[in-house]
């Protein structure tokens, strides 16, 4: 393989791992927004039209949530500590800090294992194509 090729391989990478880590960052800001809902509903009357529209919002955030999950759930065989990370950072809205004091880890150990998810989902064309929605050539 020429350098060339080899460059090429290595910028397609480094777009699907920036695509990766944006439908994450969507995931967070989907996160924060069910939280909303959830404190929405709460206060709204019983069978009000504002409260079921409030309640097809969680409905659709917890199933793109659930998708994403999966594709984690997937990795979690190569690596256990994928899943309790994926949703500790990106569905709860954790800091690396806290997830490492919940999961009895270093800080710099959430941020490989955060690194290194999305380095698999990117190297993977059916987990990136499933985990962004997108087609698997980059």
């Amino acid at each position: 393989m020429d350098g060339n090729t080899a460059q090429g391989e290595k910028s397609a990478l480094d777009a699907r791992e920036d695509k990766v880590r944006s439908v994450m960052a969507g995931l967070k800001h989907l996160a924060m927004i069910r939280r909303q809902c959830e404190t929405a509903v709460r206060k709204l009357p019983a069978g009000s039209a504002e409260r079921k529209r409030m309640r097809a919002y969680i409905f659709d955030i917890d199933s793109t949530v659930q998708m994403a999950s999966g594709v984690v759930d997937r990795l979690e065989g190569s690596d256990p500590g994928f899943g309790s990370v994926f949703r500790m950072a990106y569905i709860d809205n954790l800091t690396n800090d806290a997830i490492a004091n919940m999961l009895g880890i270093s800080k710099r150990t959430v941020i490989r294992r955060r690194n290194r998810i999305v380095s698999a989902i990117a190297a993977d064309d059916e987990l990136y194509t499933l985990f962004t929605g997108g087609e698997s050539n980059g």
